[in-house]
């Protein structure tokens, strides 16, 4: 099992394996996006709107070597 937490700069990944009814965590990996620098006003700007796209993409790879398929939003 994984959970992905999205920050304004970062995304972290932490992956837990599960034995019963106990979670012990197996990987905390982070990505970091940059997007509170790439904010004007209220809106996040075409480069934050690209990096936003980009860091889930690079956490994926992660998910995919550690074999875990079943990504809920």
């Amino acid at each position: 099992m994984a959970i992905v937490d999205l920050g304004s700069n970062t995304l972290r990944l932490i992956a837990f394996r599960v034995e019963g009814e106990s979670f012990q965590s197996a990987l905390s990996e982070k990505v970091v996006a940059g997007l509170a620098g790439l904010v004007r006003g209220d809106v996040l700007t075409p480069k934050g709107i690209e990096a936003a796209l980009r860091a889930p993409a690079a956490l994926k790879g992660i998910l995919d070597t550690l074999q875990i398929a079943d990504i809920r939003r």
